[in-house]
C-alpha cells in the first residue's frame, strides 16, 4: 500500500497531471507526469473498464501500487503521476510491470540521479562503491 502522503486523491489533480503535464506509453502501461510544489512525489493510479472484469481491473491495480511502492524512493521529488492501466496489465506479471514502470520513468528523467546511474551500473553487474 502506497503511503497516504504519495497518493493523488483529487479527480482535480488527476485532471491536471493528465492535461498539463508529459505522457510516456507503452503496450502495459501509460505514465503521465508532472511537478507540483510540494517537494514529495504523489501517484495516482487508474483502470478502465477495457481492462475486463472487476477482477482484473483490481489485479492491474494491485500490481502497479506495488511496482510503484517499490520504486517510489527512487523518484525525483516534487512530482505528481498518473499510472494508467492498460488490458495487457492484469495479464502480466509484477516483475514485467515493475520493469516497464522503471523503463517509463527512466525514459522521462524523473528518477533520481544518483539512483539511476546506480541502477544501471548494478544492471551491468559492475560495483558500485
Amino acid at each position: 500500500m502506497l503511503p497516504k502522503s504519495s497518493r493523488l486523491t483529487q479527480s482535480d489533480d488527476y485532471a491536471r497531471v493528465r492535461k498539463i503535464g508529459r505522457s510516456r506509453a507503452h503496450p502495459l502501461l501509460i505514465l503521465a507526469s508532472a511537478p507540483h510544489e510540494a517537494g514529495f512525489v504523489r501517484v495516482g493510479l487508474t483502470v478502465g473498464k477495457k481492462v475486463g472484469t472487476a477482477v482484473q481491473r483490481n489485479r492491474a491495480k494491485r500490481l502497479l501500487r506495488e511496482a510503484a511502492r517499490a520504486v517510489l524512493p527512487r523518484i525525483a521529488s516534487g512530482q505528481d503521476i498518473v499510472l494508467i492501466g492498460r488490458p495487457e496489465t492484469a495479464a502480466s506479471g509484477l516483475a514485467e510491470v515493475s520493469s516497464v514502470l522503471e523503463m517509463l520513468l527512466r525514459r522521462g528523467g524523473l528518477l533520481s540521479r544518483g539512483e539511476d546511474e546506480g541502477a544501471r551500473r548494478g544492471a551491468r553487474g559492475e560495483a558500485s562503491s
